[in-house]
């Protein structure tokens, strides 16, 4: 579907169907009725997803099939659950489905591929939208001893893919795809650890993915190479802001979600916070060579503009976004735990 203004009576209700599938699920007591609520979410996004490009057509297809054969292994863990199965094989089960649906290691490869051919709305809802209920699956499923270790063991090894894949990606629709696994590593590790400091992580990474889409979207933006051909100082700078934000340097407030997962992890799972913080390193790493090529790309026009007053007012309003969203929230979170 493309991002319009004035979205189709379809379109709404597809959005419909997809916050009423989250809050159905979320306040769920069962965990039948928790899955009947993601699967109507997930006819919502069907919806939502749609286009009318060969690109958003293939995608959504892919998107499709996966998410089909997670829900898939999730019923079957409920129906062995059922019929007294072995625990062991219900969990094992269960885990996989949530894996599969959330794109962790071993079934990260769909995410990037997925992102390639969406629109700016339909990147934001597979990687942060339609997270939260797996994950909410994750928070609240009473894994034993070998179900942590499997786990940990996905989140270090989807940290990794996702550090590893965004070296040399100048598309930026699959660059985020690979921040996601980063940032999904992170989350399902801090969800066995504390339900609350996941909700936190989730909602900064929420707010820093909606401000940076919309953006992207408002100057039509997907590569950098559009960004080479807008010769705008302006967008390298608030763009810059937020993909800093997800790579957690300070001050920004990404640095402050992993504030909060040292404080939460370390204690307990010391040596997969070291292979977690490398992998964000690595993830700052092509970040910042990503700026520094389209620094020396843009030369005089990163300080000297030629374009009219729409666009510069259009891009202050995106800049001012930025600041509130990634220095002015840091401050505050910082300042509300006491660590300024």
């Amino acid at each position: 579907m493309v991002f319009t203004l004035v979205p189709s009576l379809a379109s709404w209700l597809s959005f419909f169907m997809l916050s009423v599938g989250i809050f159905w699920s979320l306040c769920s007591a069962s965990i039948f009725g928790a899955w009947v609520a993601m699967e109507l979410s997930f006819i919502g996004v069907v919806g939502l997803l749609g286009g009318s490009s060969f690109d958003e057509s293939e995608s959504l297809v892919k998107y499709f099939v996966v998410q089909v054969i997670g829900s898939s292994l999730l019923m079957a863990s409920i129906v062995f659950l059922l019929s007294g199965c072995f625990l062991i094989l219900v969990e094992v089960v269960f885990l996989l489905g949530l894996f599969l649906k959330l794109g962790l290691f071993p079934f990260h490869f769909w995410v990037p591929s997925v992102m390639s051919g969406l629109t700016w709305l339909g990147c934001f809802i597979v990687s942060v939208v339609q997270k939260i209920i797996p994950m909410w699956f994750l928070t609240n499923f009473c894994v034993s001893s070998f179900g942590f270790g499997m786990v940990e063991f996905s989140s270090v090894l989807t940290c990794l893919m996702g550090c590893v894949g965004g070296l040399m990606v100048l598309h930026f629709r699959v660059l985020l795809g690979y921040s996601s696994l980063v940032h999904m590593g992170f989350m399902a590790m801090m969800s066995l650890e504390s339900m609350v400091s996941f909700f936190i992580y989730y909602v900064v990474y929420f707010i820093v993915n909606a401000g940076l889409m919309v953006s992207l979207w408002s100057v039509s933006v997907y590569s950098f190479f559009d960004l080479l051909k807008s010769k705008s100082g302006g967008s390298f700078i608030w763009v810059s802001l937020y993909l800093l934000s997800l790579a957690g340097v300070p001050p920004f407030v990404g640095s402050f979600v992993k504030v909060v997962f040292l404080l939460k992890v370390w204690l307990v799972f010391p040596m997969i916070c070291v292979v977690l913080l490398v992998s964000s390193a690595v993830s700052m790493f092509f970040y910042l060579s990503f700026f520094m090529g389209l620094y020396f790309s843009l030369g005089n026009f990163f300080f000297v503009s030629n374009y009219s007053f729409n666009m510069m007012s259009k891009n202050f309003i995106l800049l001012l976004m930025s600041l509130m969203v990634n220095v002015v929230v840091s401050v505050v979170l910082f300042s509300m735990v006491g660590l300024m």
